[in-house]
Formats: C-alpha cells, structure tokens, sequence
C-alpha cells in the first residue's frame, strides 16, 4: 500500500532543508601560495589565481577578468608589498569586503633580509617575525606591519618550514570562513607538513656537493639556501629591475674562474648570464622557483622544489 503522505512530507523536507554551504570562494596571488591553498581546500574547493602563469609578479598588472574575481573574493592570500607592491591598492579598491591574508606577517615564519650586494655574506640573520595584531583584518588597517615587511626578501615559501606554517595559517582563515570544512582544512595542512618531511629529503639528496661556485641572476634563493645549507657567492642584478654596472659583472668574473654555475630565471632573460658564462667558461642552469613554468594546482609546490633541486644539482654534471 502507498503511503502518499509519507512521501509528500519526504519531498517538502528536501524542499526545504538547508542547502550546503559553498565552498568560500579564494585567491592566491602568485603560483606557489596557490599551491598551499589548493592543498589546504582540498576536497572543499578550488582557489583561484591572481595572476596567469608566467607572469612576472613584480611587475603584474591586473586584467578586467582579475579585478573581477578580487570584487567577488570572500579570501585574497597574498604574499605582501614586498612581492606584489602594486596588489595592496587593488585590494583596497577592489575587495574591501573580503578577508586578506598576508602571509608574510604570519606569526613565527622565518623572514630573511633582503641582500643589495653582489657578494653575499654567510647564510644566517633569520628570524622569526611575530605580530601581535589580529591577522583577520580589513586591508589597510595595519599599514605600519606591511611596510615592517616590505623591507624583507619575500620568497618566504622556499624555506619549506615557512610552507607549513603558510598552510597553517590558510586554514585557519578557511576555518573561519566555513566552520563546517574547518576538520578538513586543518587535516589537509597537517597532511602537507607531513609530505614536507619527505620532500627535503628529497631535495636535499639532489643538491650538489660544495666546491661549484653558484650566481644567481637576481636574489631569489635566499630561504632555499638558508635552510637546506646551500652556498650562492651572489648575485648578477641587484634587484629585480636593476642592470648591473660594470663593476659588479667584473667582481662576478673573477669569481667564475673555477667550476662555477650561473642560475638563471626565465622570466627575467638571460642576457649578461650567457654572456659572463661565455666569458668565463661557467654553465648556464635555468631555474624556476616562481613556478611560473609548471602546471598549477595541489601538486606545483612539491614539483618547484624538486625542479629547484635537480636543476641546481645538475651544476655538478
């Protein structure tokens, strides 16, 4: 026998239950930090990125497309005006209503100073960079902690420490965005620091050996250096914008005479590399440590640092 009312009060409760929470709609500004996220939202969302692959974060300019998805964004995970100075005034102007996170005034992350001169000292003057003010907050509110970090070498995400603390931190601003993800938002990041443990190990075993001396076009590997205990003499620009006079390609030519590597990015072309390796009979290796070369998504971060590694390994080759 049928039972009509019993299947009419069914379909009203479908009707009217609650529909589920959408997932908070998410932005990273550059490949890496989008990596994390996608890792931390696994199995609740998708971030979405700031800014197209290959695509120079220094320098970026936003598209219609992105000033649109900033307007509609409940999270904008960027990394700070050291790496995107152009992205604090769009934040402003055009997610007034969204939370930022900016990653480099996460509590205990390690931050490194950045380096003006050729020659580099020693690796060492990190530290752990702590706040007290609230980091779920309106931009603009705390201009003086943006321009404490403005002065710091912001890529932060190199030392792979400072990758578990930012996906900490991502998931504790998911958490609060959804309450309701927040188990799987903080399952994921401890799923990412545990998959860390292996990666160095990894990255570590594919480093070369001392006795190759290593340049780098512009000062982007400081985090990665300082924590895995690898040795870079300096650096043939001295920012990302900046040509080098000919007193500092002359100092970086002497320290080629020996077996010697230059690291190149390929954003920044390769210009006075190829023609100081010419010179001076040292090998050119291209590296990537923006990502900008790689697929995004979950598995980007993991494959930079593996790419970082057996790239500069290859110097020994």
């Amino acid at each position: 026998m049928k039972h009509p009312f019993r299947r009419l009060a069914i379909l009203i409760a479908l009707v009217t239950a609650p529909a589920a929470q959408a997932a908070p709609n998410v932005l990273a500004d550059v490949p890496p930090i989008h990596a994390i996220a996608a890792r931390v939202m696994a199995g609740v969302g998708t971030p979405g990125l700031i800014l197209p692959p290959g695509s120079d974060p220094h320098s970026a300019a936003l598209r219609p497309s992105e000033a649109r998805a900033l307007a509609d964004a409940d999270l904008v995970i960027w990394t700070g005006p050291a790496l995107t100075p152009w992205l604090e005034r769009a934040l402003d102007a055009l997610a007034g209503d969204a939370r930022h996170l900016a990653l480099m005034e996460t509590p205990g992350l390690v931050l490194l100073d950045l380096r003006r001169d050729a020659a580099f000292a020693p690796p060492g003057g990190a530290h752990e960079h702590d706040h007290d003010h609230d980091h779920d907050h309106a931009p603009g509110a705390d201009a003086e902690s943006h321009a404490d970090t403005a002065a710091m070498d912001p890529h932060i995400w190199l030392d792979s420490a400072n990758a578990a603390r930012i996906a900490e931190a991502i998931a504790g601003q998911l958490s609060t965005l959804d309450p309701a993800g927040a188990e799987t938002y903080a399952a994921n990041a401890r799923a990412f620091a545990g998959d860390l443990e292996s990666l160095e190990v990894a990255v570590a075993d594919a480093l070369p050996d001392p006795g190759t001396t290593l340049v780098v076009t512009h000062d982007v590997l400081q985090y990665f250096e300082a924590h895995f205990g690898l040795t870079v003499r300096g650096a043939i620009a001295p920012g990302d914008a900046s040509a080098p006079g000919a007193a500092r390609l002359r100092q970086i030519g002497d320290w080629l005479s020996g077996p010697s590597c230059i690291l190149a990015e390929p954003q920044l072309g390769d210009g006075f590399a190829r023609s100081l390796a010419e010179d001076h009979g040292a090998k050119v290796v291209i590296i990537d440590p923006l990502g900008l070369q790689l697929p995004t998504g979950a598995e980007l971060y993991p494959a930079l640092m593996n790419g970082l590694a057996t790239a500069i390994g290859s110097c020994e080759d």
